[in-house]
């Protein structure tokens, strides 16, 4: 059992689609009623559950737009978001809460927070796995006491006070220089130039990083350049690792041959989706939670013969980035980007706040000994600056006007203007 749920952390936590290796989302309904939640269609599970169905919405919605490889955290990001949320109110939380698949219950969410992030920060493993939450918060700026509370008791994060105002370049410096010491040097400038101003108040900021060796590592004198092929009659040159074992080759709905990579002491395995060559629109179709949660239920009883596997995989790297804010109010939650629409007086006590930037990096590199994972996820919540854009209504020409006593909706005068300087 615990093999099973630290597979579905870590595959989880570092989801990633190479091109050997390996629907459409429904946006949350709000209620007309925003205090209400009993109508919305979504439903809520203890963050680990949840975690692994916000994965796969996300893999399914920026696959949308991306030709190459993919590599994220959706750890990282769920819980940079949750922490966020934790401070939401209204209809802003409404449709987090959605996106999120977060439990209603405070004291039950709390405690199954802190119970994860403590299970994938346990010390008595032989692999390195690890996750930091911080909160950023300008100087002299007034939060919430309880909010505090919440993300420091039930996320462990830890706060600093910078002075966003007075030197956004300083902070933003500080705050990248962090996370990439947590991520071991694979995670730099997590916030560009220019992500972080003076009208920022709070920055969040979850890092996440995972180093392991193989339980039976490849010998690097079995490593030669190989053929990849991209798609049909398309091939490049790659290093290309080689094993020979025992071992089941399981089926994923047709769809993909699946084969586990076991790390050592198989607390953690590499689980890798090979398709047909140009199948893999086909696989990802299908690769839904509800699917993937099925399919690891039934490997446990299917009898896969076990075979002798000639094993050949390439070496690879991947370093990628994304902005999410389009990305995330295409799942279903856009009011927490709008500034006038956005309800985080949870962390102040008043609306005004909103999220000006969510931003991700990732890294990921497998060869012969194993593999080395870092991913950081940063959000920035950002003060109204200027008013919302004026609507015209522009009084040049002939109107009627009426004056009227509201409280009965009477009529006490009524008239048409056409000359407004008449006598």
């Amino acid at each position: 059992m615990r093999e099973r749920k630290l597979f579905f952390y870590v595959f989880c936590i570092f989801l990633f689609s190479f091109i050997i290796a390996c629907n459409s989302h429904k946006s949350p309904v709000i209620p007309e009623n925003e205090n209400s939640l009993k109508n919305l269609n979504y439903t809520p599970y203890p963050p680990s559950t949840g975690n692994n169905y916000f994965a796969m919405d996300l893999y399914q919605e920026i696959r949308k737009g991306e030709s190459n490889n993919i590599f994220f955290s959706p750890f990282s990001i769920f819980s940079a978001l949750s922490m966020v949320a934790e401070g939401s109110k209204n209809i802003t939380w409404n449709e987090m809460s959605c996106v999120l698949h977060l439990q209603q219950d405070n004291n039950t969410r709390w405690n199954a927070f802190l119970n994860l992030i403590r299970t994938i920060n346990a010390t008595d493993k032989d692999y390195k796995l690890y996750t930091a939450n911080n909160l950023w918060l300008q100087k002299d700026f007034t939060f919430l006491a309880d909010y505090l509370d919440i993300v420091t008791n039930y996320y462990l994060a830890e706060l600093a006070n910078l002075d966003f105002i007075s030197d956004p370049e300083g902070a933003r410096q500080i705050i990248n220089q962090h996370v990439e010491d947590l991520t071991c040097g694979k995670i730099t400038n997590l916030f560009p130039s220019g992500t972080i101003n003076n009208y920022t108040r709070l920055v969040l900021t979850n890092a996440i990083y995972f180093k392991a060796t193989w339980k039976y590592k490849f010998k690097k004198e079995e490593t030669f350049e190989q053929d990849f092929t991209i798609s049909t009659g398309n091939t490049m040159k790659v290093q290309m690792m080689h094993q020979k074992f025992y071992r089941q080759i399981e089926n994923f709905y047709d769809k993909a041959k699946v084969l586990e990579l076991p790390y050592i002491n198989d607390e953690v395995s590499m689980f890798i989706f090979l398709p047909d060559i140009d199948k893999m629109a086909e696989l990802e179709s299908i690769m839904t939670i509800e699917n993937l949660n099925s399919w690891l239920s039934a490997r446990k009883t299917q009898n896969n013969p076990i075979v002798y596997i000639d094993l050949a995989l390439p070496k690879f790297r991947i370093e990628t980035k994304y902005t999410l804010n389009n990305t995330l109010s295409n799942m279903g939650m856009p009011s927490a980007f709008n500034d006038y629409l956005a309800d985080f007086s949870g962390m102040t006590g008043f609306k005004g706040l909103y999220i000006t930037t969510v931003v991700h990096k990732a890294f990921v590199a497998v060869d012969e000994e194993g593999t080395e994972a870092a991913a950081a996820t940063g959000i920035v919540i950002g003060v109204n600056s200027v008013p919302p854009p004026a609507t015209p209504f522009i009084v040049d020409h002939p109107f009627i006007f009426m004056i009227c006593e509201n409280s009965t909706g009477a009529i006490l005068f009524m008239g048409k203007v056409i000359t407004p300087t008449q006598n």
